[in-house]
């Protein structure tokens, strides 16, 4: 396929954009345009956003969570032979 510049079809679709045609055929030329163009242009100030990337610490947290949930689990039946031992709530032993 062989294409072929054309610039009335460019410069009618720029017109209706209210745009500008510009011809790239000289570099020089279309620097000095594209310069005059945005030196002729409302200077308008942007906010700048900073954002920040926060590394996940989370893990700590659960790595510890589920250690204490482990040793819970491993240490139950002792845990609860020794609290039955101090009879915290004056409980009666029912000999049955």
């Amino acid at each position: 396929m062989i294409t072929k510049l054309n610039k009335e079809t460019l410069q009618e679709i720029a017109q209706a954009a209210n745009g500008e045609y510009l011809d790239g055929s000289n570099t020089k030329e279309l620097v000095e345009q594209v310069q005059n163009i945005l030196s002729g242009m409302d200077k308008k100030e942007f906010d700048a956003k900073q954002f920040s990337d926060f590394k996940d610490q989370f893990q700590w947290f659960l790595a510890g969570a589920l250690l204490f949930l482990v040793l819970d689990v491993l240490l139950l039946e002792r845990k609860t032979k020794w609290i039955n031992k101090l009879n915290l709530f004056n409980q009666q032993k029912t000999d049955s």
